[in-house]
């Protein structure tokens, strides 16, 4: 709910790049947490995070930026995620086999995901226009 609000008052590409990069420092920070209570504070803001960077603020903003010509940017979203939840689990059963534990694991996760943060958070000049009507 806060975060349906943050998206009306403030602009939806920001705050979205501001909930990756904070998603990418809890995601690095997990596995570094000595005590319980520590990692249950970095566990719920990444929940907190995610819960923001939910599906419906995402088709909100395409919508929001391509009107009626929103149908294949929203099947490429919907694509990208579905790739992303096909290869995620590759990735990380390679890192496992290959270094033998998960604290790298969290890292490259960490690496993967703060790249995302870039488009959103470019001026307005530099994104992709949609097309015109």
């Amino acid at each position: 709910m806060l975060g349906g609000q943050l998206y009306d008052r403030l602009r939806g590409h920001r705050v979205m790049a501001l909930m990756i990069v904070l998603m990418a420092v809890s995601t690095a920070l997990t596995p570094s947490c000595p005590l319980l209570w520590l990692l249950v504070a970095v566990l719920f803001v990444t929940g907190a995070v995610q819960g923001v960077l939910q599906h419906r603020r995402e088709n909100a903003l395409l919508v929001w930026v391509h009107g009626n010509k929103v149908g294949p940017f929203m099947n490429g979203l919907h694509f990208f995620f579905g790739v992303g939840t096909f290869i995620t689990p590759i990735i990380v059963a390679q890192f496992i086999a290959r270094q033998g534990g998960l604290v790298g694991n969290y890292m490259l996760l960490a690496v993967i995901i703060l790249p995302t943060a870039v488009l959103p958070s470019c001026p307005a000049r530099l994104r992709p226009k949609p097309p015109r009507a």
